[in-house]
């Protein structure tokens, strides 16, 4: 019987694969867990790494892991590959860059029943200096507890306090309901988790942190990447066509404020405010207060600030 399925994508890893893998075959033993390392293309020493430290454990601890090899899909592609051999009734996605806390599977595996959809809870994030590791805490949770979804204005409630990175919670198989991460866009965590969470009822919010998550300067993410801009409009679109609900409007909005500081980097001021022109006539109050509070975004593009500074003044927000 199989509760857990962790899906590890494996591409190019070989330097943080080894401290994954450890941190979690630690803890490992007597657990109603599997663990499916997807290799999805790698091209240096990570799968050399994993199967070397894989015939050092027991072959109880073996008989947990699948391993999937494949051509190269991305992130999205590898995660997608995982859920389709998964067979437990919850399922969890961890970077193979990141690792987990020492009592992850402590917290966890007690609370793990069917009534559950999901469990959230919190990170740290860390960053490499020389030998040591600078920590940042990141508080994802709304209230320590189990918490019954009965209004929309709760849903809503629990969605304004959200970060969408997928690592954040385990998810219940029902309400994965077949999503898939869309493949070939960046981003993917933010155009697939809202529409998980919406189906969930009961959640529990763990107030501890279960996950560190590795700030690596290499990734894709804080680098200038020409899929920006097409993942940001295909990611805009998915929400516009169901801004009907509350909760989702709130994610819509959001992601645009973090989009812009996104298009900046990636495509330039010019490109950026044109996008700005398009996109805002979508948009709300509720975003416009928000570029208030996230004004920092602008102080160093400045001509950026007569679109926010107008769209403002127009909606009685700046007087």
């Amino acid at each position: 019987m199989v509760k857990l399925s962790i899906i590890i994508p494996i591409y190019n890893v070989e330097k943080f694969v080894l401290e994954c893998l450890e941190s979690i075959f630690s803890q490992l033993s007597n657990k109603y867990v599997e663990i499916i390392l997807v290799n999805d293309g790698s091209i240096d020493n990570s799968m050399k790494i994993v199967d070397s430290y894989l015939k050092e454990q027991s072959l109880d601890v073996i008989k947990k892991v699948k391993i999937i090899n494949q051509e190269n899909r991305g992130l999205s592609g590898a995660r997608n590959s995982g859920i389709k051999i998964a067979q437990g009734d919850f399922l969890y996605f961890l970077d193979s860059d990141d690792y987990i806390a020492t009592d992850f599977f402590d917290k966890i595996l007690p609370i793990l029943d069917d009534s559950i959809d999901i469990i959230e809870f919190n990170a740290k994030f860390f960053h490499l200096t020389h030998a040591n590791k600078i920590f940042s805490d990141r508080k994802n949770i709304y209230k320590h507890g189990l918490h019954t979804i009965n209004s929309e204005d709760m849903r809503a409630e629990f969605y304004g306090w959200q970060d969408w990175a997928v690592w954040y919670r385990i998810y219940n198989k029902k309400i994965w309901n077949n999503r898939i991460f869309p493949e070939g866009k960046l981003y993917e965590d933010a155009a697939t988790i809202p529409f998980v969470y919406q189906g969930a009822k009961k959640i529990y919010s763990l107030d501890f942190t279960l996950i560190y998550y590795r700030n690596n300067p290499n990734s894709i993410m804080n680098n200038k990447n020409t899929k920006s801009l097409d993942s940001i409009d295909f990611i805009v679109k998915i929400f516009s066509s169901d801004c009907q609900t509350k909760y989702i409007r709130i994610v819509h909005n959001r992601f645009v404020i973090a989009s812009i500081a996104i298009l900046l980097k990636n495509i330039g001021i010019l490109k950026t405010y044109f996008w700005m022109l398009k996109n805002f006539k979508k948009l709300d109050s509720e975003i416009l207060k928000n570029i208030k509070s996230k004004k920092l975004v602008f102080i160093n593009n400045w001509p950026l600030l007569l679109i926010p500074y107008f769209k403002l003044k127009s909606k009685g927000v700046i007087k």
